[in-house]
This record gives structure tokens, sequence and C-alpha cells, in this order.
């Protein structure tokens, strides 16, 4: 977990809901930090105080990016399936990316 710019990356456990239709809780055992989750420690890929006040000015909210998830790619265990979900069930090793064109493109 990255707290803001310039703060070190973090290790922690978080509680989350229980899956929901068609969603899986994945106890994540790897997950890659790659070059573009360090643009946010750097503070690269935050908008600057210009851009959130171009966006204020157009009645646009700025991103609120901190607390930040690192890690766009993974790979663990399924610890519980929610309604509708049939093709896994828990103890399944599976690996994914959050990145949906790249789920996309992987699927093509």
């Amino acid at each position: 977990m990255l707290r803001g710019v310039g703060h070190d990356w973090e290790i922690c456990d978080i509680d989350l809901d229980p899956p929901r239709h068609g969603e899986v809780l994945v106890r994540i055992a790897v997950a890659g930090i790659c070059h573009s989750d360090d643009h946010f420690a750097t503070g690269d890929m935050v908008p600057t105080p210009e851009m959130v006040a171009t966006l204020a000015a157009n009645g646009l909210p700025a991103p609120d990016w901190f607390p930040l998830l690192g890690g766009h790619e993974g790979a663990g265990v399924i610890e519980e399936v929610g309604p509708g979900v049939t093709a896994l069930k828990p103890g399944d090793r599976v690996a994914m990316s959050f990145i949906p064109p790249a789920a996309s493109a992987a699927g093509a």
C-alpha cells in the first residue's frame, strides 16, 4: 500500500467485503510492483495543482489516489466465491491482471 507521494510502500492486510455476484476473493501470494506503480510514489502520475484547478474549473473532482494498492498483476489462492461463480472454487490457484485492457488483449 502506498499512502502518498514520497512515502515508502507497505505490506499490510486489509479487510474486504465478501465477494458479490460473479466475484471471487483471492488471497494474494505475490504481486508485482512495476514502474508504473512507482510513478505514484514519485508523484509523476498524480495530478499537478494546475490540473486539479482545471478539473475544478470544469466542475470535475480531482482523483483521490491514496491510499493506493499497488501491483496490477498477481497470483494467489481463491478463498471464497460469490453467488453465480461456477468455474472456480476455494483452493483454486489463479493468476490475474487488474488492468482491463491488458486482460482483453491477453484474451484476444
